[in-house]
């Protein structure tokens, strides 16, 4: 009589379903961070190279712009850019993964079929 080993097992089965899901939890979180951190450092750059071009201007140029629209520019546009960069870049790569995962399993479970759905692609 074979004795099931512990993957085998519901209580295994769960163990190591926990496990992944714990994993999977922390690696969310440092992802997170990380684009949190990546997008806060890219917005702070932008904002000081803008603040500098506008303290390069002439003093006619503080004559024909508002202030309101210099403000408006420097705060709420580079949020937009931190939000573009960082959550859009991040779903382009995530899909672009995706997608060669995809055809790769494609290709894994028939090469024949690959070759035709890529073709009609």
């Amino acid at each position: 009589m074979d004795v099931a080993s512990d993957e085998e097992t519901p209580l295994g089965l769960l163990m190591n379903l926990l496990l992944i899901m714990t994993l999977s939890g922390f690696l969310g979180y440092f992802r997170t961070v990380w684009q949190a951190k990546a997008g806060h450092y890219m917005v702070a750059r932008m904002r000081r190279k803008l603040y500098a071009a506008i303290l390069s201007q002439d003093a006619s140029y503080f004559d024909t712009i508002h202030q309101g629209d210099l403000i408006s520019r420097l705060s709420s546009d580079a949020d937009l850019v931190q939000g573009a960069v960082t959550d859009q870049a991040l779903a382009l790569l995530r899909n672009f993964i995706v997608a060669f995962g995809a055809i790769a399993l494609l290709f894994y479970t028939s090469v024949s079929l690959a070759a035709i759905s890529v073709a009609i692609l």
